[in-house]
């Protein structure tokens, strides 16, 4: 099985060790770990706070992570994720991506897209909205499509059956 599915507070230590994987994820390797050693350099031997973490990340990626931080560690829950898709005759491929939660989350998401003649190929779409859809002109027909193939996301999904 892939992907841990709790449903206990949103204090536990897997969506902590989550939450840490996709910021790994979002900043790069490089800009993580430099940011996790300036963190360990500034408060090292002294107390330290989750915003005084969020602040050292800010400085060292340049980039504004108060979204980031609100939603996947602050806010309860994680994104539960119906993929639909279908191909018309012309090889156009529909594919609707409805996150089912109450409240959305604002994520990139990438999908591997598996064709009739084995080859693969992968495409990255923002999610932002409770319901996404996106169109993609093919020259092959699709056999399956998977979400989040390296996983790199926290999230649940939904099976559904696609025409």
């Amino acid at each position: 099985f892939r992907r841990v599915l709790f449903r206990s507070n949103a204090n536990s230590y897997q969506k902590a060790s989550w939450f840490l994987h996709m910021l790994r994820t979002d900043l790069g390797d490089g800009l993580f770990f430099k940011g996790l050693q300036k963190y360990y350099s500034d408060f090292q031997n002294s107390t330290a706070l989750t915003e005084d973490f969020k602040k050292i990340m800010e400085q060292v990626s340049g980039k504004n992570l108060n979204l980031f931080f609100q939603q996947w560690l602050w806010q309860a829950g994680h994104p539960i994720l119906d993929l639909k898709w279908k191909q018309n005759s012309n090889k156009k491929l529909s594919i609707n991506i409805s996150q089912t939660q109450i409240d959305p989350f604002t994520f990139p998401v990438e999908i591997e897209i598996l064709m009739t003649n084995g080859s693969k190929f992968y495409k990255t779409f923002k999610i932002s909205d409770k319901e996404s859809k996106f169109k993609i002109q093919l020259n092959e027909k699709v056999v399956a499509i998977q979400l989040d193939p390296s996983v790199k996301l926290l999230f649940e999904e939904v099976k559904s059956v696609n025409n």
